[in-house]
């Protein structure tokens, strides 16, 4: 079982939600498109809304979306929320200074 900070459960059931709505939107729009009802476009609506929210565009049908939303500032709250940024940068500098010693090795070596 993975264990994630309740910030990071919240967002990533957010997420979840607003894939299931765009599915939902999306099988309600396939039943009702030959035979639209009063509230065909507010489906259609809704659906596209939502994916924008995913996709990072900033507004839809002239409002605001949740830019919270957008895949990739949804990993920029993960990476923050578990840390991995820091843990990327000590591997890349311990992955540097261990090259420079190699060389420093191979230099020593040849001489």
């Amino acid at each position: 079982m993975l264990w994630v900070p309740p910030e990071i459960e919240k967002l990533l059931n957010t997420y979840e939600d607003t894939l299931l709505e765009i599915g939902t939107q999306s099988g309600l729009y396939e039943t009702i498109k030959d035979r639209p009802t009063e509230n065909f476009g507010e489906v259609v609506d809704l659906m596209y809304r939502r994916f924008a929210e995913l996709a990072g565009i900033s507004r839809w049908a002239g409002q605001d979306v949740d830019p919270n939303l957008k895949a990739k500032r949804m990993m920029e709250i993960l990476r923050s929320q578990l840390g991995t940024d820091s843990y990327h940068l000590m591997r890349a500098n311990t992955v540097r200074l261990a090259l420079r010693d190699l060389e420093e090795i191979e230099t020593q070596d040849q001489a």
